[in-house]
């Protein structure tokens, strides 16, 4: 039962992957079309603050695309979910947010909550890369030392071997080198 459902989540995984790639190729497709069509509008190849914050949201847009596209290939490969590539995605959504934001129209309050989250997003996210550098630098002693001695038990071991040519030649009745020396 075990093995089916591991199955039956890599086939759902497999086709969130491929259903998330035609979507970004899709939008990567619509924004080229967007760019044609804003340019070709008279002033022609000048763009309007508004257009050009419609065309940024939709880059931005795209490259959230990419972000959950790495995040569910990385669930594929390792079958694990990186919380870093998941507060990458998060911030990228909302610096998204703050481009389109018409900061004249809002309430103060709701500045002030997105002050908040991008205040925590920042914050989660500097930690959480601290203490990946903590822990890829930290030593471990036990583990080096204890492969230290298993390399030395294993060399002394082979130092203590007869070589295999030897122990082939006693084997079939023919005397090694040493053997002979030691018999004259």
């Amino acid at each position: 039962m075990e093995k089916f459902l591991k199955r039956f989540e890599r086939f759902i995984v497999i086709a969130l992957l491929g259903m998330m790639a035609l979507v970004v190729l899709l939008s990567v497709v619509e924004l080229a079309v967007l760019i044609f069509e804003q340019l070709i509008i008279p002033p022609f190849m000048l763009l309007d603050m508004n257009k050009l914050l419609k065309i940024f949201s939709f880059f931005l847009i795209v490259l959230i695309g990419l972000e959950l596209i790495e995040v569910i290939k990385v669930y594929l490969v390792d079958e694990q979910v990186h919380v870093e590539v998941i507060f990458l995605v998060a911030i990228i959504a909302v610096a998204r947010k703050v481009i389109v934001l018409d900061v004249n129209k809002l309430d103060p309050l709701i500045l002030i909550g997105v002050a908040a989250i991008i205040l925590a997003l920042s914050g989660g996210y500097y930690l959480l890369k601290q203490g990946l550098k903590i822990r890829t630098t930290t030593p471990k002693p036990q583990k080096s030392e204890f492969r230290r001695q298993n390399t030395e038990g294993t060399r002394r071991k082979q130092e203590y071997r007869r070589p295999k040519s030897e122990y082939r030649n006693q084997k079939s009745g023919v005397k090694s080198q040493n053997e002979k020396e030691k018999n004259q």
